[in-house]
């Protein structure tokens, strides 16, 4: 299937239940198509996963949002793995998306969220190797995290 768009490629991945690494792919894939200019780097490479044009690196993760049951009502929570805290990024790139019976008919909502290492580090609550972190949507993290949201027209001019 082609995407060509943002929320078609989440939404393409949802439905399809694709593993993080083929649905991080993919995504990252739909971004150098995207925008011009872009590409990705090695799997391994210290600079992040993606160059833009203007040669900044980034380090992209992307989460799908999932019920956390916290007593009688779900709240939704995102998960981002893989977190290259040593890598040499300009900025990392979190994605976020959620789909429910809500939002489907607009194919769910969308996050993105750019930070600076040492914003990404604050967010963590460490400084250690830790490569990974959860934030549910309306906690206090979650409320920080949306200081840093950017829209898929700012993430373009990277």
């Amino acid at each position: 299937m082609r995407c060509s768009t943002f929320l078609e490629a989440f939404a393409y991945a949802k439905v399809e239940r694709l593993s993080p690494a083929l649905y991080g792919i993919l995504l990252q894939r739909l971004i150098t198509v995207k925008h011009k200019g872009w590409h990705r780097l090695k799997p391994r490479a210290v600079e992040g996963d993606l160059v833009t044009s203007n040669h900044m690196n980034l380090e992209v993760k992307v989460s799908f949002g999932k019920t956390k049951l916290a007593g009688k009502r779900g709240n939704i929570m995102f998960e981002f793995r893989g977190i290259r805290v040593n890598c040499i990024s300009n900025f990392y790139i979190l994605i976020a998306y959620n789909v429910t019976k809500d939002n489907y008919t607009s194919l769910g909502e969308l996050f993105v969220f750019k930070m600076t290492k040492g914003e990404i580090l604050s967010l963590m609550g460490t400084k250690k190797s830790k490569s990974e972190f959860a934030v549910v949507v309306n906690s206090v993290r979650w409320k920080a995290m949306l200081e840093y949201r950017i829209s898929l027209t700012t993430l373009s001019t990277l």
